[in-house]
């Protein structure tokens, strides 16, 4: 189901990114002032953990006509599954400075994101912080306007946490509730056929 659900999302995603984006509206995210929460679910294929669960903070400041700074807080936590008390439960957290770049020569509603920061990794008595770094390129399709989509492909990696970096693809889409705040939905998959599914709200102020 994870692998047939991952292999899906992967498809919609690379679709996405070929096409030509729609005119941008006011639903549009690019360029905008905004904070986010989500509520995070994670899939795991895993025998080793059990499903896990966390949150999201993201926070985005217009620099210039072209560039987007920003910062970004994520955290999940994964519980021993039944029967694998030896594993030790395992949680992640990022802290991460955002720059986007966008509207590049011949690719109008293009975005590059490029994060850097400290990543801790706590395994059962163990933690580790390091140097952590992601790099994301995806495109913005406005529908009318109240709704925004942003499908994605990025690499991400903590370093010296014995992982190796791991590739992500995803969608994103608001729905403007009102003017200023809307509903922000995620869905993710990567090359270990986890998926995570977040659900929170978008405010632009």
């Amino acid at each position: 189901m994870y692998r047939s659900l991952c292999s899906k999302l992967g498809a919609t995603v690379a679709f996405g990114l070929c096409l030509a984006a729609a005119p941008a509206s006011a639903a549009g995210l690019l360029g905008e002032r905004y904070a986010a929460l989500g509520y995070d679910y994670t899939f795991v294929e895993s025998a080793a953990y059990d499903d896990g669960d966390g949150l999201t903070l993201v926070y985005n400041q217009p620099l210039c006509d072209t560039v987007d700074i920003g910062g970004s807080y994520t955290h999940v936590g994964y519980g021993d599954a039944d029967g694998r008390d030896e594993v030790g439960d395992f949680s992640d957290q990022r802290f991460q400075l955002l720059v986007t770049a966008y509207e590049m020569p011949q690719l109008d509603r293009v975005w590059v994101r490029f994060g850097a920061g400290v990543g801790m990794v706590e395994h059962g008595d163990d933690d580790e912080t390091n140097f952590c770094w992601s790099a994301l390129i995806g495109s913005e399709y406005t529908l009318g306007e109240k709704t925004v989509l942003h499908p994605y492909l990025g690499w991400s990696d903590v370093l010296d946490d014995s992982e190796t970096t791991t590739f992500h693809y995803g969608l994103q889409c608001v729905f403007a509730a009102t003017e200023k705040v809307g509903v922000n939905l995620r869905l993710e998959g990567d090359h270990h056929y986890n998926v995570t599914l977040s659900v929170g709200v978008l405010a632009r102020f």
